[in-house]
């Protein structure tokens, strides 16, 4: 899986999506299948804004482990992440599947520095930054004491 993000068109190719700019597209190429619209009508950023991460307030964290998971249509999320003293002190990703996404892994450590799921996203690694934190978020979510 794959995901390019540039303004234009996009197309489909396997399982890939890549979006174009007017200028790189061959209108010849037989496995073009161009689409109109803006930024938000390309599918995977559809999935992505159903994502819903709630304001986490670490004080209300419990120690322990907790998993998440998060899906993000071409971008697959799964952390274990590792809370002690209302701090978190390890975040493990169990899986990513990302195409070209890897970079947005380094918000991990970001995170546990900061002390939040709630960091800056990496630039040309949108949707799985925005993965990455949904899932860090659905783990938070799960120790939050009554939640």
């Amino acid at each position: 899986m794959c995901s390019w993000l540039f303004l234009g068109k996009w197309k489909i190719r396997s399982e890939c999506f890549f979006l174009y700019s007017k200028d790189e597209i061959d209108l010849n190429d037989p496995y073009l299948s161009p689409v109109f619209g803006d930024y938000t009508d390309f599918p995977p950023m559809q999935v992505l804004d159903k994502q819903v991460n709630t304001e986490i307030d670490m004080k209300q964290v419990a120690d322990g482990t907790y998993t998440g998971s998060s899906d993000g249509g071409l971008v697959k999320v799964e952390v274990e992440v590792e809370v002690k003293d209302h701090k978190i002190v390890n975040i493990n990703l169990l899986k990513h599947e990302c195409g070209t996404g890897k970079p947005a892994e380094s918000m991990l450590e970001e995170m546990v520095k900061k002390n939040t799921d709630d960091v800056d996203y990496v630039s040309g690694a949108t949707a799985s930054s925005r993965t990455i934190r949904n899932a860090v978020n659905q783990a938070l979510q799960s120790g939050v004491e009554g939640f």
